[in-house]
């Protein structure tokens, strides 16, 4: 009887396994974004039905702050659906990856004071890019509703705060610095961190938001594994979101210069911070940005995401976000 066991284990390579391995959990990872994103559709088109939209309407921003507190009520439930998929389907426990330990308060704050300089320097590119688009008369922004917050009530604060900023920093961090990053940390710590971004940035699905989520992502996601805590990518998480809410709320009642005057500090303030903090961390740990178990990777980087972006799942979600991303870019112009 001929014995082909030499031939298959010839065959199988580390490079093949690792591949295999690579879109098998790519595939899972993509899958459980869709469920969420369907999710979100599903519980988006019941609040359509029932015009909750139009629930807190009581000032000329209303309806855009009630958009903001469904769309935190769907993310509450589809994301954590999301995350568990992700987890349970690739064999993962949520315990490994979901990591919630205590730093130190010095330590706490100087990772948090990185993150937030990469934040405001994100903030700043977009603001080019919008200015560069708009020159070319493409306004990259439609669709995304700025001003949420008019008035004083103390109510749509806390509803801006809860919807924008707490929910955010909790249930995305929950699934991608908690199940995607920690799934794809086999792979490679630097391939993990790409691939979240990228993903996290995809989800937000316009032109604004997914640049900038990609860029906060990336620092985010480095935070997670460089202190093997979720800790300070939820407090980075949740004052950016803050910054934009606190900033509505003056918006309202300053005018344009000295808004944006005021705005142009506070992010300085914060990237000048950040540098610092990145300093004073390099000297503690002088290999931050060197991650041991991209070494030990059979696949070079670029195969590793090379085999990730071009998985089926992975191909489809990518497309249905860029989709929603044209359809709103050109929504104005069908209106």
């Amino acid at each position: 009887m001929y014995n082909n066991t030499n031939l298959t284990k010839n065959f199988y390579t580390p490079q093949l396994s690792q591949k295999a391995l690579i879109k098998k959990d790519m595939s899972k990872i993509s899958s459980g974004l869709m469920l969420a994103y369907l999710i979100i559709t599903v519980i988006s088109s019941i609040f359509s039905i029932f015009s909750l939209d139009s629930f807190l309407d009581l000032t000329s921003g209303g309806s855009t702050l009630m958009l903001y507190v469904l769309n935190g009520i769907a993310l509450t439930v589809s994301l954590p659906i999301g995350a568990y998929y992700i987890c349970h389907s690739s064999g993962t426990r949520l315990s490994n990856v979901i990591i919630i330990k205590k730093l130190g308060f010095k330590n706490t704050t100087l990772y948090v004071l990185a993150g937030l300089g990469v934040c405001m320097f994100a903030n700043f590119l977009v603001e080019f890019f919008s200015i560069i688009g708009m020159f070319f008369g493409v306004d990259i922004a439609s669709g995304t509703p700025q001003d949420f917050y008019y008035g004083n009530s103390p109510v749509y604060f806390l509803l801006s705060m809860l919807s924008i900023s707490i929910v955010p920093a909790l249930v995305e961090e929950f699934i991608f610095r908690g199940a995607i990053l920690g799934v794809l940390r086999k792979h490679g710590d630097g391939f993990a961190i790409i691939m979240s971004s990228l993903l996290f940035g995809l989800l937000h699905g316009n032109f604004v938001q997914t640049p900038f989520a990609f860029l906060v992502g990336l620092a985010l996601a480095y935070l997670t594994v460089c202190t093997g805590s979720m800790v300070p990518s939820m407090i980075v998480h949740f004052i950016n979101n803050a910054i934009s809410v606190v900033f509505s709320v003056f918006g309202a009642n300053l005018n344009e210069v000295l808004f944006s005057t005021l705005y142009l500090i506070v992010c300085s303030l914060l990237i000048t911070l950040g540098i610092m903090s990145y300093f004073s961390l390099s000297k503690i740990n002088k290999d931050m940005l060197k991650f041991d178990n991209e070494k030990t990777q059979c696949l070079s980087f670029s195969k590793r995401i090379l085999y990730a972006i071009t998985e089926p799942w992975t191909i489809v979600f990518s497309v249905l976000m860029i989709g929603s991303c044209i359809l709103l870019l050109v929504s104005d112009f069908l209106v």
